[in-house]
This record gives structure tokens, C-alpha cells and sequence, in this order.
């Protein structure tokens, strides 16, 4: 053999020996690590699911939230509607427990929101009104003043509630 045989079937094994180097790299150590890199990869999905689940679990529970308060309102309307039509005690009576019930129903929703502050002022709002608040109600007959000024403190809060809180 010549040299330049000598020389090309040494540079050949050299080649082959980096080749074969090589592919058992790729064989032996590449795995691992594209297995850690693509656990990586699956758990930050996994987290970005989770943030998201979180977010459209939050969503729903604002919604829900809303649609709750937007009923409770309807609610006081409606009472207030049912007040200014009664015209006797007996209805006057069967009327009360409604308005006990919504107020009830208000602090519930207040306090299962988060708002425990908020459910205490809903509260105290309706619980004494003033001159000015009886005045509005002169037209009214005088025995069921007092009940309309408190449904409309009572609304009234109501409304500025659902407004700071963008309910």
C-alpha cells in the first residue's frame, strides 16, 4: 500500500471512529436529556393549564357572581313595587316576611362573596331612617312610611355596593 492509501485509510478510521463516537453520544446521552428538557417543557405547560384553569374558574365565579346581585336588585325593585300597592294591614303582613327574606338572602350572598364589611353595612343601612328619608314618603299612608324609607336604604346601599365592587 501506498502512502496516500495509508494516509486516506487512516483518515477513514479516524472519521469512522468520530462517527462512531458520536452516534453512541447521541445514543447513550441524548436521551436523558432530551427527556429532562421535555419534562421541563410539559411542566411548564402544565403550570400555564393550571393559570388558566384559575382564570376561567375566576371568570365563572365573577359571573356567577354578578348574576346573583343583578337578581337581588331585580328583587328589591319588585318589593318595592308589591309595597306600593298594598293597601291593607293583611297584606301588609304577608309582605314582610319577603322583605326579611331578601335582606336575609343579601347579606348571605355579602358574606359568601368575601365582603363580611360590606354585609354588616348592608345591615346597619336601613335600620333607622331619617326625617328626610320619611319625607320622601308623604304621599305614602303614614303606617307604611317607615317600611318603604327602609326598602329604599336598603336598595340604595344595595346599589352602591354592587357599584364599588364592580358586582
Amino acid at each position: 500500500m501506498t502512502d496516500v492509501a495509508k494516509l486516506c485509510a487512516s483518515v477513514l478510521m479516524a472519521y469512522g471512529f468520530v462517527f462512531l463516537v458520536t452516534f453512541l453520544w447521541h445514543l447513550i446521552a441524548a436521551p436523558p436529556n432530551l427527556a429532562s428538557e421535555q419534562a421541563a417543557t410539559i411542566s411548564d405547560l402544565g403550570e400555564k393549564m393550571q393559570t388558566a384553569q384559575q382564570n376561567a374558574s375566576a371568570t365563572a365565579d365573577k359571573r356567577q357572581r354578578r348574576i346573583r346581585f343583578a337578581k337581588l336588585m331585580e328583587e328589591g325593585a319588585t318589593l318595592e313595587l308589591k309595597m306600593r300597592t298594598i293597601q291593607d294591614n293583611a297584606g301588609f303582613s304577608s309582605f314582610m316576611p319577603g322583605l326579611a327574606q331578601w335582606i336575609a338572602d343579601i347579606v348571605t350572598a355579602l358574606t359568601d362573596s368575601g365582603m363580611e364589611t360590606e354585609s354588616s353595612g348592608f345591615l346597619r343601612s336601613g335600620e333607622a331612617p331619617s326625617i328626610s328619608d320619611l319625607s320622601r314618603y308623604e304621599h305614602v299612608p303614614t303606617w307604611k312610611r317607615h317600611v318603604m324609607a327602609q326598602l329604599m336604604l336598603y336598595r340604595d346601599k344595595l346599589q352602591e355596593i354592587v357599584t364599588r365592587n364592580s358586582l
